[in-house]
């Protein structure tokens, strides 16, 4: 009886190591956990107003950042992360000043949650200087003797090149005309919001107190095309092609309003879109206006057999705005995961857009990101670059013939999470490292009309960039 007794006992720790060991092998761990910064100072990471948290965590099905006030005990902000395979990201967004302490949460099977390390990040430096730069030419010395690269310091907003010289920028509430040679700013309009820019930037419309103005450079004037409501808010804009048209988008209370305005004859007409009898859409973005053709993201919404409402993701559609039905949708293959935006407009009548495809598995969530061109004279949308990396940028010249993107810094066989190459292409496909972008990236290429200058801006730091090909 003892040695059936011993044998039991045997048995049982026996499998409880088993289940141990099992456990062990599905519990989350955390292999790697950055933040992009600026520079420690304190023991603090000095951030701008755009945080990016990054982690390597296994076995995890869900991760969240902690964010709280330094010193304090109650959470101000828990943010989900987005997964791929292993890699986490965050975004963390604040443009008050702060000193935040920010920690990640991992939560595995069976409720199990392990925490990493806390850290401090503080955007309270405005007068730093930085400890390296943020763009720096690439080491070949063939690249280098290729390109011109300028960096001035500012707060502004790239609205496009006016000329080869100058581009129209905002700063605060001014609208300026910013020279980039001898580095002179000629302030145009003051006190303005809600600024739109033609598509040959020869004229501007932009709101003053409650009222729609537009300007025009060649003749430096302006006049008053529409007059705000108290409860309304002027949304979102496009303009056509000959630069005679624009659509307003004007929110009033819970309405969507749109209005068709003759620029030369001064002239407004209320537009109904959104409903064609059974056929249900909501705008999201007004991208280009042709004659009577709207080019512009929406969502259709659809019914089921129970006359419930089915809510697609964002598409991008084609719109009679004399009867407003749809045309065409360009994406109607689009899941309820999938991502599309607007990056660019390329010329007077092309524009660059981002279409994200998220592939969901028991496993993992994976994302390919292609770009894609609009060509809204002959109707096409074609795919110009596969499964472009994160943070998904890319830029084409007026011409077409030279573009412009970010790509993964490989080292070792690893991505670098704060290192991006900046990478310059012709249309016969060669390509070549430009730059290296430490911890923050552009968010838009600027081309200059002849396609020889371009400009971007880095809105953490406050950097504006200007790159020059060289005459070889």
């Amino acid at each position: 009886m003892n040695r059936n007794f011993l044998l039991s006992i045997l048995i049982l720790l026996t499998s409880l190591f088993i289940i141990g060991c099992n456990q062990s092998h599905h519990t989350p761990s955390i292999n790697d956990f950055s933040i992009s910064y600026l520079e420690i100072q304190d023991d603090k990471y000095l951030v701008g107003n755009k945080v990016l948290v990054q982690a390597q965590v296994k076995n995890a099905n869900k991760v969240q950042l902690m964010v709280q006030d330094y010193g304090q005990n109650q959470k101000d902000v828990t943010i989900d992360g987005r997964k791929s395979g292993n890699h986490w990201e965050f975004t963390y967004e604040n443009k008050d000043p702060f000193t935040k302490e920010i920690w990640l949460i991992v939560y595995g099977d069976n409720e199990k949650t392990i925490q990493s390390d806390k850290r401090i990040i503080t955007n309270q430096d405005q007068h730093y200087k930085s400890a390296f730069e943020n763009i720096i030419p690439v080491s070949t010395t063939e690249e280098k003797e290729s390109i011109n690269l300028e960096k001035r310091m500012g707060n502004f907003t790239i609205l496009g090149w006016y000329d080869n010289e100058n581009l129209l920028v905002q700063n605060n509430n001014n609208l300026i005309l910013y020279n980039v040679i001898n580095d002179k700013k000629n302030k145009i309009l003051q006190d303005v919001w809600n600024i739109y820019v033609s598509p040959k930037l020869e004229y501007v419309v932009y709101q003053k107190k409650d009222e729609v103005y537009l300007f025009d450079f060649l003749k430096q004037n302006n006049k008053k095309i529409f007059k705000m409501k108290d409860s309304m808010t002027l949304k979102d804009l496009t303009w056509s092609r000959d630069q005679k048209y624009i659509i307003l988008n004007i929110v009033d209370g819970i309405e969507n309003l749109y209005y068709r305005i003759n620029l030369k004859e001064n002239d407004t007409k209320k537009v109904v879109l959104e409903s064609f009898n059974k056929e249900q859409y909501m705008l999201e973005k007004l991208i280009y206006l042709d004659n009577h053709t709207l080019y512009a993201l929406g969502r259709i919404i659809n019914q089921d057999s129970n006359d419930q409402e089915i809510e697609r993701p964002v598409d991008l559609l084609k719109i009679n705005i004399i009867t407003g039905k749809i045309n065409k949708n360009y994406t109607s293959n689009m899941q309820s995961a999938d991502e599309i935006k607007v990056l660019s407009q390329v010329n007077d009548r092309e524009f660059l857009l981002r279409v994200s495809n998220k592939i969901i598995s028991e496993e993992e969530m994976q994302s390919f990101s292609d770009i894609y061109l609009l060509n809204t004279q002959n109707g096409t949308f074609k795919k110009v670059k596969n499964d472009i990396d994160y943070p998904y940028i890319y830029g084409l010249s007026p011409n077409k013939r030279n573009y412009i993107y970010l790509k993964n810094v490989i080292k070792n066989g690893k991505s670098i999470s704060n290192e991006k190459s900046i990478i310059l292409g012709n249309k016969t496909k060669k390509e070549k490292e430009i730059l290296r972008a430490i911890n923050f990236y552009p968010t838009t290429f600027y081309w200059s009309e002849n396609g020889e200058k371009i400009a971007f801006y880095l809105e953490d730091t406050k950097e504006m960039y200007f790159v020059e090909k060289k005459d070889q």
